[in-house]
Order: C-alpha cells, then sequence, then structure tokens
C-alpha cells in the first residue's frame, strides 16, 4: 500500500510498501499463487514458514514492480528415519 502523509510544517511523507507475490510451484512446472505480503522481511519470513511446512514443492518469491524472481526455496526429500540412522552410525 502506498500513501502519503503531510504534515502542518509542509513536511510531506511518502511511504511506498511493495507487495510481493509467493507461488507455489505444485504439480511441478505449474506455478500456483498462494497469495501477496507487503514488505520483504514479512514475505521472506511467510515463504520460509511456507516452505518449513510443505517440503515436497517448490516456492517463489516474485516482485511485480521489478518483474523480477526474488527467492526461490527449493524442495528437499525427507530423508527416512532408518537412513538417518545408518549415517549416524557410519559417522561415529
Amino acid at each position: 500500500m502506498d500513501y502519503k502523509l503531510v504534515f502542518p510544517n509542509g513536511w510531506t511523507v511518502i511511504r511506498d510498501t511493495i507487495r510481493y507475490e509467493i507461488f507455489k510451484d505444485d504439480p511441478p512446472g505449474s506455478p500456483r499463487w498462494l497469495e501477496a505480503v507487503e514488505g520483504l522481511d514479512e514475505a521472506m519470513n511467510r515463504i520460509e514458514e511456507l516452505a518449513a511446512k510443505d517440503t515436497s514443492s517448490d516456492y517463489y518469491l516474485y516482485c511485480n514492480r521489478v518483474d523480477k524472481l526474488i527467492r526461490r526455496l527449493r524442495a528437499t526429500s525427507p530423508r527416512t528415519d532408518a537412513a538417518e540412522e545408518a549415517s549416524q552410525k557410519k559417522a561415529g
């Protein structure tokens, strides 16, 4: 949201918050829009939160204003407990 504040002394402050679009690549190759978030910090936190809950899909953070992909979080394959146990035994 953009807004302008004009103070009695004539000072003007313009607030310009950029909106970022969050997409989920589900199924792969077919990005699906999830939501828009205002502010880069909030958007980065939100995409990390979504990706932590669902590690089976890629997530993208896109900025319309600059027409640029800002961040991509790739899906990670979860390790099974047995595979994790085996690797710990080998390590030591």
